[in-house]
């Protein structure tokens, strides 16, 4: 399950704190966005950060035509239960119609092979 790293919740408290802070910091910044994600009964499935280039992943000159990296993952449990195809298809979604972006990068390590109606995988 590449995918998906730890919950938030197995760090210690004062770790917790801080990378919140951070996160806070960078969103009102606008540097980068951090959103929890939750499903439709209110329960925890992780998280979701979209960033400048070059943060996340080293820059290359292949990279260069992206502009901005969103990365994701999901509890274990979400996981089990499909949330990580799920969330990733959401993205996809959301990131191509709420923000002006032109090219979104997905740096997880384990994307999904999602393919549409025709069964050819996303441009």
């Amino acid at each position: 399950m590449a995918g998906h790293c730890r919950a938030l919740t197995h760090r210690p408290r004062q770790d917790r704190r801080t990378y919140l802070v951070w996160h806070e910091l960078e969103f009102r910044e606008g540097y980068s966005f951090t959103y929890a994600v939750y499903d439709s009964a209110n329960q925890y499935l992780g998280c979701c950060y979209l960033g400048p280039m070059g943060r996340r992943t080293p820059l290359t000159e292949t990279l260069l035509e992206y502009d901005v990296d969103v990365s994701w993952w999901v509890t274990p449990d979400a996981y089990a239960r499909g949330f990580y195809t799920k969330l990733y298809n959401a993205l996809r979604r959301w990131v191509a119609d709420a923000f002006p972006f032109k090219k979104a990068y997905y740096s997880n390590s384990e994307i999904p092979d999602v393919r549409d109606a025709d069964g050819r995988p996303p441009s």
